[in-house]
């Protein structure tokens, strides 16, 4: 199974939201959540947010309003989405993916922003630390440095004569550089070349394939990218197309027929947000909520996908998965 950690204040973290949610909502007072994603609002993970929100005691339409803006994968329409949230005045914006959060801290620096998922919002510049965010931003982290190492590593052990790996990567999203230090640094360690490509349409996630596939690359990693989630099935049929073992962050992505993913839950930190949303109306401040790290890595394999591919994966890394899909 893959390592677990531990979060840094999880530790009756849920007993302390849901006495604070008992105690710090004011009768009558209906509070105005803004939400904003790269994805689409039919995604099943805001459903996980919501089921947080029901679970604290916040009851959307009586006790809690919120105003969802979806740019349903289309990155460049976030800074509009996020000015239009930020005139409506909400108590708090949500934003669920790196893009979208990047968009939102542009556009205020007074309302609070709870993050849903960014792979270092440090780098970034979303915080100034993950103990002390210091601004008006705080949340939950994927953990790229962690993610891109066992990635690779999995990776290694499911292809034991991996030589070189592409990552393909989105240049729009700037979590994207941190993505590439950290698989570039694993990568040496272990003796691989990394081709590094750029997408960011599908028309050059299949080029990058292609590419990738020319260059002699035994497999290919995609970065973290809430697009490259939106269009998941179409790069699962692009990698078969080009026989490129693959591997992901998200298990939505194994789920629809890519070879491997190793990464945290994403509903459950879309769940975890729920908890940042209610001590922020309980009167904590952002700037002094710590950020939290994921305290699970799923790794899934797609055992149907694999043998498409003509591979057999080993028995010492089947054993470590969390799930196999047949």
């Amino acid at each position: 199974m893959i390592e677990r950690r531990a979060f840094i204040t999880i530790v009756g973290g849920s007993l302390i939201a849901a006495q604070l949610a008992a105690e710090g909502q004011q009768a009558g007072k209906v509070y105005r959540i803004g939400f904003i994603t790269l994805a689409s609002l039919s995604d099943p993970r805001i459903e996980a947010f919501r089921k947080g929100m029901s679970e604290l005691g916040y009851i959307e339409g009586k006790t809690i309003s919120i105003d969802w803006r979806s740019a349903d994968g289309s990155a460049e329409r976030l800074p509009a989405l996020a000015d239009e949230l930020v005139r409506s005045k909400p108590a708090l914006i949500v934003a669920a993916e790196t893009q979208a959060i990047s968009a939102t801290k542009r556009a205020t620096t007074m309302i609070p922003i709870v993050f849903v998922a960014t792979p270092d919002p440090v780098s970034s510049g979303f915080v100034n630390s993950l103990a002390r965010p210091g601004g008006n931003l705080t949340g939950l982290s994927t953990s790229a440095a962690d993610i891109g190492s066992k990635q690779i590593e999995m990776l290694k052990l499911a292809l034991p004569n991996c030589l070189r790996v592409a990552l393909v990567a989105n240049p729009t999203n700037n979590a994207s550089v941190v993505v590439r230090t950290v698989v570039a640094t694993t990568a040496l360690e272990l003796k691989l070349q990394v081709i590094s490509l750029d997408a960011q349409d599908l028309q050059e996630i299949e080029r990058a394939l292609g590419e990738a596939s020319l260059a002699g690359a035994d497999a290919a990693i995609f970065a973290v990218d809430e697009f490259f989630v939106q269009v998941r099935s179409k790069i699962a049929k692009f990698a078969l197309r080009h026989k490129q073992p693959t591997m992901f962050t998200q298990r939505e992505h194994t789920a629809a027929g890519g070879m491997m993913s190793c990464g945290p839950s994403l509903s459950a930190q879309y769940h975890r947000a729920a908890y940042y949303v209610d001590r922020i109306f309980g009167g904590a401040k952002a700037a002094e909520l710590p950020v939290e790290q994921p305290s699970i890595f799923e790794l899934v394999i797609n055992l149907k996908t694999a043998k498409a591919l003509g591979l057999t994966i080993p028995q010492s890394i089947l054993i470590r998965a969390d799930e196999l899909i047949q």
